[in-house]
């Protein structure tokens, strides 16, 4: 089980439902019925919350009713989070403060063809140019 956080919360609201149950005494003659609730669903609000800046260039939010999927490169289990807060490990893994990789739709080698299996996005950090200033005007 992975720690809780309240980044990403979503509320979720329980559906209760009425256990019909019978027990019949043969000995004592008593006849009981009626044994409770149980949960029948659970439902998840998607109300969406409002976005906050964090001024970390990793971390992104998500409008609607979208969910990350993340990985555990150790298990391959897929989980599935609202939470935002990602970073690069020293592998260029985009990934979560527990190592769970985020996972996307990437395009091929040369940025044409999109490959539609979910995998691991990976920056290659030796590959990326670093910004600009603009020059300034005279």
């Amino acid at each position: 089980m992975w720690p809780t956080s309240i980044l990403g919360f979503k509320n979720s609201t329980a559906h209760f439902e009425d256990i019909l149950g019978q027990s019949l005494s043969a000995v004592t003659g008593t006849n009981t019925t009626g044994a409770g609730t149980k949960i029948a669903t659970v439902d998840i609000d998607f109300f969406q919350g409002s976005f906050e800046t964090t001024n970390v260039p990793t971390d992104v939010a998500i409008n609607g009713r979208g969910l990350f999927v993340l990985n555990d490169p150790t298990s391959d289990e897929q989980f599935y989070t609202r939470a935002g807060h990602f970073t690069m490990d020293n592998q260029g893994y985009y990934e979560n403060a527990h190592g769970l990789r985020v996972q996307g739709y990437l395009y091929d080698d040369l940025g044409q063809n999109l490959i539609e299996t979910l995998s691991d996005i990976q920056i290659e950090l030796n590959d990326m140019i670093p910004p600009l200033q603009p020059p300034r005007p005279r």
